[in-house]
C-alpha cells in the first residue's frame, strides 16, 4: 500500500499525509479517523441492536455528535436515552469525546 507524504507549513521533512489529516481534523475540533470508524462500526453496542437499524451517526466535532434517524419516533427515544447512550460512549470509546447529540430525521 502506497503511503503518502506532503510538506507541513513550517517544516523542512515531508511528513505523512495521515498525520497532516489528523492535525487538520483536531484544528476544526474532530477526533481523528479511527475513532469516527469505530464509532460508527460499533454503533449497536452504545445504542443496542433495534435503535442502531433505525439511526446511524453522521458527524461529530466539539464533541457535539449528530445522528441521523429515520423518523421523529427513533429521534425521540434517541433523545430519551442521550446520557445513557453518551455514558457508554464515555465508557467503551472514550477518545471520542461525546458530550451532546442531537438528531436529523428524513
Amino acid at each position: 500500500m502506497a503511503r503518502g507524504w506532503a510538506a507541513m507549513a513550517g517544516e523542512q521533512e515531508p511528513t505523512p499525509v495521515r498525520i497532516g489529516l489528523e492535525r487538520y481534523l483536531r484544528h476544526l475540533g474532530a477526533p481523528p479517523p479511527d475513532v469516527i470508524q469505530e464509532l460508527s462500526g460499533r454503533w449497536a453496542d452504545f445504542v443496542g441492536p433495534g435503535l442502531a437499524t433505525r439511526t446511524r451517526p453522521r458527524s461529530l466535532l466539539d464533541g457535539h455528535l449528530v445522528v441521523q434517524c429515520e423518523d421523529g419516533a427513533w429521534a425521540s427515544q434517541l433523545g430519551w436515552m442521550e446520557a445513557q447512550i453518551i455514558e457508554r460512549i464515555t465508557q467503551q470509546l472514550p477518545t471520542a469525546g461525546v458530550v451532546r447529540i442531537t438528531t436529523r430525521t428524513g
